[in-house]
């Protein structure tokens, strides 16, 4: 087959970019692809696969809409000088609304995958919505990451809705020992470490993982937390953490790539995942994987990708049973990591496979 995915990509941070890279390098496999993403960054192309680079401004309103032109004019040259049999893009918009000019037209067919915030946080408007279910409409398939998420468009009126979670490899996991990472990234010895990881947003709860980090402080003198990830947060978060006499027990690293996010979680002794909105959960799923101890909140598609008894509305007990009960720790990591076997790479790509080669 020959696919056109349109998607971020690293080295762009965050789940959608790792999304794709997976799925992009297992597929070329296979398969031809075309691949069109943000940024002139002279990217390297996997085997089997054309990169098209648009340059896009850093301004939030205007990023989107430069991608938006320019993907929809590569996307165009694509089309026109190849047989694409699916369009696939990696998030309802702007992606998902480039996929949607190329309903109709021909007899490729157009697959969107909604990965959480693109789906979630667009619901919330009126002209968001309308964008949602204009793509939704127009779409032969929306692919969820999520049963949570499938439901949530479903409530919008998109019907032709398949689940195919998140997948990951053992491979892209770091082989080094925690004792190791923490000597390699400098992590102070004989503390316990807290870490989050992620974009420093409110829906992300950023915001809720620094209140717990004061909460723990008081009762664990030995304990010290990680933030891991940037975002519009970052600012207020570093002032909180010095207002409250936290600055040498909370280290931010701002903007790491997802190899270096992968290690520090690793070299943790908990992970936290204060999610208001959640999707998925890849983070829960990889430490999960890693057999880390993570526990979230029973938001969105969390009590999906962990069990029962690593969620909870009460983040702090959690969090101290966790740090401080043995056979609690030894069983919640059983647990997850019994959870996390479930979402495999291969399953994400041989499902997508699937579904190409029905609509084909």
């Amino acid at each position: 087959m020959n696919i056109c995915m349109i998607s971020a990509y690293p080295p762009q941070k965050g789940g959608v970019p790792v999304h794709a890279e997976s799925l992009v390098s297992e597929l070329s496999k296979r398969h031809k692809i075309f691949l069109v993403t943000y940024g002139r960054l002279g990217r390297k192309c996997p085997k089997n696969t054309d990169i098209y680079e648009v340059a896009v401004p850093g301004v939030r309103f205007l990023r989107g809409l430069a991608f938006f032109i320019g993907a929809c004019m590569a996307v165009k040259k694509i089309t026109s000088e190849n047989r694409i049999d699916i369009i696939h893009a990696q998030f309802m918009h702007p992606p998902g609304s480039v996929a949607a000019r190329f309903a109709g037209k021909s007899k490729t067919k157009i697959i969107v995958t909604a990965h959480g915030s693109d789906l979630l946080s667009l619901a919330a408007g009126r002209f968001g919505r309308y964008i949602l279910r204009r793509v939704g409409r127009v779409c032969s398939r929306l692919v969820c990451v999520s049963d949570y998420l499938a439901g949530s468009a479903r409530s919008l009126g998109i019907k032709r809705t398949v689940v195919i979670p998140n997948g990951i490899s053992t491979g892209s996991l770091p082989g080094e020992s925690a004792q190791a990472l923490r000597k390699k990234l400098g992590i102070p010895l004989g503390r316990r470490v807290i870490t989050f990881a992620g974009m420093l947003t409110e829906a992300k709860g950023a915001d809720i993982f620094m209140i717990l980090a004061e909460q723990l402080r008081h009762t664990m003198k030995d304990a010290h937390f990680f933030v891991i990830g940037s975002g519009p947060l970052e600012q207020e978060l570093r002032q909180s953490a010095e207002r409250h006499g936290m600055s040498g027990f909370v280290t931010f690293t701002g903007a790491v790539g997802h190899e270096d996010a992968l290690r520090y979680m690793k070299a943790s002794d908990l992970v936290v995942v204060p999610s208001r909105i959640e999707g998925f959960g890849l983070t829960a799923l990889e430490a999960a994987r890693m057999k880390v101890p993570v526990i979230a909140l029973p938001n969105g598609a969390l009590p999906e990708v962990l069990p029962a008894c690593s969620v909870s509305e009460n983040l702090p007990h959690l969090a101290k049973k966790a740090l401080t009960d043995r056979k609690f720790r030894s069983s919640i990591v059983k647990e997850n990591f019994r959870t996390s076997e479930r979402y495999t790479l291969k399953r994400m790509c041989d499902e997508t496979e699937k579904l190409y080669r029905s609509l084909s």
